[in-house]
C-alpha cells in the first residue's frame, strides 16, 4: 500500500485540467465554506449531531463496539472515542486509471457531547489535491480510522 507521501508526489507533479462545467451553487443548498488551495476550491461544511438526537428509530449515541470486532481486528481497547474518525466517499468509480475521482468525503467524529459530520465536496477534477490536503490533516488529529 502507498503511504501518503507517495501519492502526494506523484499528484503534485500531475497536470489535471479543469473541466467545463455548469455553475453548481452548493452554498444556496447546504451551509458550508469554500476553502481555497494552491490546485482549487473545494466546499467544506460541518454539521452538529447532539447525543440523543432522534433519526426515526435511531437515536445518536456512543457506539457500545463489540468484543469480537475489536478482537478480530486487533484494535487496542485503550482508544477513547474522541480518537476515532468514521469516514465513507462517494466517487466517480473505482477504476484504477485516470477519471476517477473521490467527489465527496465524508468523516464523522465525537467532540464532547455532539456527533460531527464533515463534508468536503470536490467541483472541480483539478481541486483534488486541496481536498485531499484537507483530508490528510484531518487524519493526523485520530488514532483509529474506520471506514
Amino acid at each position: 500500500m502507498k503511504g501518503w507521501d507517495s501519492i502526494f508526489k506523484e499528484l503534485e507533479g500531475k497536470q489535471i485540467e479543469s473541466v467545463e462545467q455548469q455553475k453548481c451553487n452548493i452554498h444556496e443548498f447546504i451551509r458550508g465554506e469554500y476553502i481555497s488551495g494552491e490546485t482549487g476550491d473545494v466546499f467544506y461544511s460541518e454539521e452538529r449531531f447532539p447525543l440523543g438526537t432522534q433519526f426515526g428509530n435511531f437515536t445518536v449515541e456512543i457506539p457500545q463496539i463489540a468484543e469480537v470486532i475489536l478482537m478480530k481486528e486487533k484494535i487496542p481497547r485503550d482508544i477513547p472515542i474522541n480518537k476515532y474518525l468514521f469516514i465513507d466517499t462517494e466517487s466517480t468509480g473505482l477504476n484504477t486509471g485516470g477519471g476517477s475521482y473521490a467527489i465527496l468525503l465524508g468523516a464523522g467524529c465525537f467532540e464532547g457531547d455532539s456527533f460531527v459530520v464533515k463534508r468536503w465536496f470536490l467541483p472541480d477534477p483539478a481541486s483534488e489535491l486541496t481536498m485531499l490536503m484537507e483530508i490528510k490533516l484531518l487524519f493526523d488529529e485520530y488514532d483509529l480510522i474506520i471506514s
